[in-house]
Formats: C-alpha cells, structure tokens, sequence
C-alpha cells in the first residue's frame, strides 16, 4: 500500500507538471505520514544527505562553467575547431560536434554545451542553408558529450550516491566519449557529403597555433581538474573551488570579458541551479528512505537475480530500465533513487564499478536526448526556433551512434576501465 501510494502519487503529480523535486518530496512526505513513525528519521536521512561535503563539488562545477561561458571561452573553443576542420566538406557540422567536444572539457553539463555551442552554431549552420532539423539534432547529441568526456556534474553526483571514485569515473569517460564524438563527425561528414553543404575557408598552419594558444588556457581546466584528482593532490570538491578561481582569473584578467559588476549575477545564476538540485538532492533521499523501508532494494535485487545470473543479460535489462527512466526524468533523480539500488546488484556478479558508471552515464546522456523531457533536445530545439517533431526524424542515426557504443561499453568493458585502471590502479 505504501509503495502504491508512493509511486501514485509521485507520477500523478509528474503528469501535472509539478517540478519533478517538489513531487519527489511530496510523495516521500505522504508517504512518511502513512508509514506513522518515520517522520524523524526521515527528516535526518534529508539533512545527512545535503550536509555532505563532498556535494560541495556540484556548485562549484557549476559556478565554473557559467563563469567560462561568461568569459568568452566559447568562441575561442569555435575558432580553434573551425581552424582544424572547418576546410572539410560540411566543416560547420564537424566544427559543431568538435566544439561540444572540447567544451565538455569544461562545462561538465549536457545543457550548458549544448546552449552554448548551439547559440553560435545553430544560426551559424542556418546562415550556409543546413538543414534545421539536422543541424539542432547534431547539436543536442554533442551537447550530451558533456556528461561523458570529464569533468562532469552527474559523474560526480554517481560517484557520491554510489561511493565511486570520481577520479576514475572521469577517466573511465574519455575513451567512450571521444569514441561518440567521432563517429558523430563520421555521420556529420557523411550527410554533408550526401547534401553538398558547403566547405568553410582554409585557415593558415599558423593562425590554427595562434588559435590554439588563445583556447589552450580554458582547454587546461580539464587537465587541472582531471590531474588533480588522479594525483590525490586534491579532492573533487577541491578541484572545483580550483577550476572556479581559475576561470575567473581568465575572465577577469585574461580574456576581460568578465567585470566586477557580473560576478553578483554569475553566482546567483550558480547558486539557483544548485539550489535546484539540492531540492532534488532531499527529495530523493526522502524517497530512497521510504523505498528502502519498504525493502524495494531487496525485492528488486532478488527480481533481477531471478531472471539471471548472467551479468551481460543483467545490464542490458538495466539498460532498458535506465532508457525508459530517462524518458520521462532527469538524471539527477535517476541517478539518486536507482544508482544505489542497482549498483550493489551488479558489483556483488563482478561487474567493475567503473564499468558499470560509464553504463549509467551514457543512459542518462540519452535520456537527456528522448521525448517528452529531453531537456537537451528541448534546450537546442528551443535555440533554432522549430517544433521538436522536425528534429525527430534526424535524431534517429544519432541515437543509434550512441547506442551502437553503449552497447560496446557494455560488451567490452576495458573502453570504461582501461585508462583508470592506468592511471589511477
């Protein structure tokens, strides 16, 4: 009964629009009154799992990407990849994927890419007559290497919901990333072969170093970030205070783009959208409370272990749950009710923690990318001005690249854990 009345009432009040934190806590609260005696624990359970430290790491991975989108690192990013390839057939698409590419090096955020790019290139590619529908499709898919190529908000959030190191996870990103976002250019290349659009103009060996040592700089945070942790010199909270004070050394000093009277703003815009993920944050520990009061973890581990035992027919059927979660939720409350439901489940078959980390991710970065909440699909179909239904039709071969290298995460698990198991052993 409680469980029905948990679930009832937290989908009811999704199909009404209530913001997905307010549901969550809503229906852990209603729940909590039928339960009678668990309203102080659940209430401790909330203020345990929003004290942590190391959630800390969340506003300031925010704060820097906002900081650096600020401080004009985005079109020195643009720049420097239409140096590289902006000469080839369809160079606008290929500078398009390439650019998400490195600006996921920063941002650590699908939507924060996607924007971004997307602002630049969406009338950039409308200008040389792409195809809209392609050109927004191309541009929500990269937007998603965001979350995979490290740093990245939901890697640190998984890291901390499923006690993973989050050092690892962002090494476990890079290979699968990089691996999506060239065969995205394969397929960006290939249709603007198919439909003449055109080449940009060759950019001189020399203007491509200069551009390079322009972007090289912000380019670093990655590599600041990344090599901090994996040198157990810091920790993922520490590194985010750092790439925060980096980025505004480049803003303010280097790049100037970035005045005294903008920082008020920037860290108000940081502190909304942390505020907004804390309530989700409470929400879900409130839900996780009740769920696991009414033994949900035990009888779904038994469930899944009843129907197999064999760990690759496991994380496929898991697959298919997180695709169809990411329809309709975000991947923060995904990644926050079911991440420490699952993972217990998986390790205790031999499954690597990485490997199965990277498994997630690329799920909540479809997800991201699928109707009827698809926020990065939304975010770049809001950006070019059209309907969702016109961008449809060219997701498809973009969501069977992704697909077509989960799948091969899944099957060969070294693409996850081969450069953690190097660099961080």
């Amino acid at each position: 009964m409680i469980l029905a009345f948990l679930f009832i009432v937290f989908f009811g009040l999704m199909l009404i629009n209530v913001p997905i934190a307010l549901a969550i806590l809503t229906a852990s609260l209603g729940a909590m009154l039928l339960i009678g005696n668990g309203g102080v624990t659940i209430i401790q359970s909330i203020q345990t799992a929003t004290e942590s430290f190391s959630l800390l790491a969340i506003p300031f991975f925010i704060t820097a990407g906002i900081i650096m989108d600020r401080g004009g690192v985005t079109k020195l990013i643009i720049n420097f990849a239409y140096g590289l390839v902006g000469h080839i057939r369809g160079g606008l698409a290929l500078v398009n994927v390439m650019g998400s590419m490195l600006f996921g090096g920063i941002s650590g955020s699908a939507v924060a890419d996607s924007a971004s790019i997307g602002s630049v290139m969406i009338p950039a590619m409308r200008s040389k007559k792409y195809d809209i529908g392609f050109t927004t499709a191309l541009t929500a898919s990269a937007g998603t290497l965001g979350i995979i190529i490290p740093p990245s908000i939901p890697m640190v959030i998984l890291g901390i919901t499923a006690n993973v190191s989050i050092g690892r996870l962002f090494l476990g990103g890079i290979i699968p990333g990089i691996t999506i976002g060239l065969l995205m250019m394969v397929y960006a290349y290939y249709v603007s072969r198919k439909h003449l659009y055109p080449t940009e103009e060759r950019v001189s060996m020399m203007e491509i170093i200069r551009r390079f040592f322009k972007s090289i700089l912000p380019l670093l945070t990655a590599v600041i970030i990344i090599g901090g942790i994996v040198g157990g010199v810091v920790t993922a909270t520490e590194a985010g205070a750092i790439a925060c004070i980096y980025a505004l050394i480049l803003g303010m000093f280097v790049y100037k783009h970035i005045k005294i009277k903008d920082i008020p703003g920037i860290f108000l815009e940081g502190s909304l959208t942390t505020a907004a993920v804390m309530l989700i944050v409470a929400g879900a520990s409130a839900f996780g409370w009740v769920l696991t009061y009414v033994h949900v973890p035990e009888m779904l581990s038994e469930f899944l272990l009843s129907i197999s035992d064999n760990k690759y027919v496991l994380l496929i059927l898991i697959t298919i749950l997180l695709l169809i979660l990411g329809t309709f939720l975000d991947p923060t409350p995904i990644i926050l009710l079911v991440a420490p439901i699952l993972f217990p489940v998986v390790t205790s078959l031999g499954v690597d923690p990485i490997h199965f980390g990277l498994i997630f991710v690329i799920n909540m970065a479809l997800g991201q990318l699928t109707p009827p909440v698809g926020v990065v699909l939304f975010t770049a179909a809001s950006i070019a001005k059209i309907p969702i239904e016109r961008v449809i039709k060219p997701m498809v071969p973009l969501w069977l690249i992704m697909l077509t290298v989960l799948f091969a995460v899944t099957f060969f698990p070294a693409m996850a854990t081969y450069i953690p198991q190097v660099l961080m052993p």
